[in-house]
């Protein structure tokens, strides 16, 4: 019962997370363009797609599987490997649509008995094949699924880099940046704020992941940081505290870099006191010569 829950619970997340929609390429549509299935290892599962050809030609079509990653800019990239491809079972012969028709492609998901905990990115692609020549077009759409084998899951995250553009600022903005690596299992959604502080007044705060990008597993996530509300007052040092939560349980995480903040003011009196430094010593040491020789 409980993984019963657990899977209803996994596919109602994924689904509502709206982060695609279908849209219509080259006159002919995929839909869903998103699924999400959790199966147990040993066990099977069918899911379909349609295809509708709304061209008013006759076209011919070839289903494929790839996996897909999402970059450090959040961007579906079909690239990498997965052994899961090789779990589902699908016609891969091309086939015709007539125009203005619609047909349904299967795709069995085996997953081995063998299989671990974990989770799946791929794409349910069908690609367009020119009639004639029986080449793929460039031309094609996919259905994202994200298949999970069943089981106990892992959340990690690692912090791989929370730093500051520069040591010494002697202009606006200041600048940081956050580097995230997903160490777990199954993909996860950062999310937090970067506070900026001078000693314990808050300067100002901006959110981490506003976009609520996801971070698939092995994935990477990169944001960089720049505060503008910055004021003579606040020279001097600066801390910047990145606080987030990830995860069921919204695991924590922080890390904190400090840096300078010297106003172009400052920077422009202290050029001129120690310019009037040097003149006056100079002055002092030519005086007393040019009194002697005179």
């Amino acid at each position: 019962m409980k993984k019963i829950l657990f899977s209803f619970l996994f596919c109602l997340t994924l689904a509502s997370l709206g982060l695609f929609e279908v849209k219509a390429v080259h006159a002919f549509s995929i839909s869903p363009l998103r699924q999400a299935v959790s199966i147990e290892p040993g066990a099977k599962k069918t899911v379909t797609v349609e295809i509708k050809n709304g061209s008013q030609k006759r076209k011919k079509f070839k289903a494929e599987v790839r996996p897909f990653t999402i970059d450090q800019e959040g961007q579906i990239r079909y690239t990498g490997e997965d052994k899961a491809t090789n779990w589902l079972i699908y016609n891969k012969n091309p086939f015709t649509l007539q125009p203005n028709k619609s047909k349904e492609v299967s795709f069995t998901v085996n997953v081995p008995n063998q299989a671990k905990p974990k989770s799946h990115y791929l794409v349910l692609f069908i690609k367009e094949v020119d009639v004639q020549q029986n080449f793929s077009a460039s031309a094609g759409a996919g259905s994202l699924l994200f298949l999970h084998v069943a089981g106990t899951r892992t959340e990690k995250i690692k912090l791989n880099n929370f730093s500051s553009f520069k040591d010494f600022y002697f202009s606006k903005p200041a600048e940081v940046t956050l580097q995230l690596k997903n160490k777990g299992s199954i993909h996860v959604i950062p999310a937090g704020q970067i506070s900026l502080l001078d000693g314990e007044k808050l300067i100002d705060r901006k959110e981490i992941n506003s976009n609520e990008d996801l971070v698939l597993p092995q994935g990477e996530f990169k944001e960089n940081f720049s505060f503008e509300n910055l004021n003579w007052t606040n020279a001097g040092k600066l801390t910047a505290v990145a606080y987030l939560k990830y995860g069921r349980t919204s695991k924590p995480l922080s890390a904190q870099v400090e840096f300078w903040y010297i106003p172009p003011f400052l920077t422009k009196t202290a050029l001129t006191t120690v310019g009037v430094i040097l003149l006056t010593v100079m002055i002092l040491k030519i005086y007393p010569r040019f009194r002697k020789n005179a």
